[in-house]
């Protein structure tokens, strides 16, 4: 049995990002269970802002202080790419189950640690990639395996926005902090594909001018293979306007999910839009509201109390393997036209 099947499940945040209070601080309010008790941040006069507009008791001096808080069960780590894995491995040696925003790290070298500092606590790790806790993957993932649009043929998957101020000053312009758009981005695509068909067998590439502030990937074009034959393709770019889209091909028909970036923003419906190829007759399949976020923090809690992880470790160290394969083929792509 678990310690949390009656138990005020704590969570403490290393970083106070902007994304901070829809990722965390607002869900948890919807949450039964789960409490905010305390921030860090580097700017200590941040956290107190927050946590003085959140009702949050506590801000720590420094982050050692935090991990090490004998209240504190999950800690959330909303940390520039490159200190994830560092602060993974600390929190978790500390004993505390973790969240890591997404990437979860950069390489298998850093997710090894990642996974054998996990394994020695016997802590519970997750990655944030909070689409997956919504019910349209199941659905398209049935979809497929019924066959009742036919044989899937080709995915494509397009997210894009323009940042404010180019995303200056951000760890997201600066390549030695694990900035660029596949690194951001490209997370979502791969755990599509592997939510709804799986990643195994497939040839991956990649390809970016790396134009961006810094010599940072801005745009970014990915593709796969697998043995059945399905194609996927990839674009990610801070330069082109807004759209989050995933459309998938059938023999009989295209399934698009359009805007499924809304649900990250509040509870919004998600909707898919069948249109059959034989004269162009649509369907939609149209889910009640739900945010992305409040999904992720009650799969949380509700593995936290069962004892077991929401997604096993293979999955993660799968996405893992394979994004640093693609980022790489785009970095010797670019030498190469060089």
């Amino acid at each position: 049995m678990s310690i949390f099947n009656h138990k005020e499940i704590v969570v403490a945040s290393l970083g106070c990002p902007a994304i901070l209070p829809r990722a965390l601080l607002q869900p948890a309010r919807e949450v039964e269970g789960v409490r905010i008790g305390g921030l860090a941040n580097r700017t200590v006069s941040k956290a107190k802002a927050l946590a003085e507009e959140y009702g949050i008791a506590k801000v720590y001096d420094n982050f050692e202080q935090l991990v090490h808080d004998p209240e504190v069960h999950l800690v959330y780590i909303a940390l520039s790419n490159e200190l994830h894995e560092e602060w993974t491995v600390r929190a978790a040696k500390a004993g505390k189950a973790v969240l890591v925003e997404k990437p979860i790290c950069s390489n298998l070298t850093e997710w090894e640690r990642i996974e054998r500092a996990a394994e020695e606590a016997d802590v519970q790790i997750w990655e944030g990639l909070m689409v997956q806790h919504h019910p349209w993957q199941h659905t398209l993932r049935s979809m497929i395996e019924d066959g009742r649009y036919g044989r899937l043929l080709k995915t494509e998957t397009r997210i894009s926005f323009t940042p404010k101020d180019n995303f200056r000053g951000n760890y997201r312009s600066n390549p030695t902090k694990g900035g660029g758009v596949f690194r951001d981005l490209g997370c979502y695509w791969l755990q599509f594909i592997q939510a709804i068909h799986g990643l195994e067998g497939g040839r991956f590439s990649g390809q970016s001018d790396f134009a961006g502030p810094n010599g940072c990937d801005w745009t970014f074009h990915a593709k796969a293979a697998f043995p059945d034959g399905l194609k996927s393709t990839f674009i990610g770019s801070f330069e082109m306007p807004y759209k989050s889209k995933h459309v998938c091909h059938f023999e009989q028909a295209t399934v698009t999910l359009g805007d499924f970036f809304r649900a990250n923003v509040g509870h919004y419906k998600i909707r898919l839009t069948i249109e059959w190829l034989d004269g162009g007759h649509r369907e939609h399949i149209e889910f009640d509201p739900m945010n992305y976020y409040t999904n992720q923090l009650r799969a949380i809690r509700d593995a936290l109390r069962q004892g077991k992880p929401s997604e096993p470790f293979n999955q993660v160290k799968e996405r893992i393997v394979i994004a640093d394969t693609i980022y790489q083929s785009a970095l010797q792509d670019i030498s190469r036209r060089a």
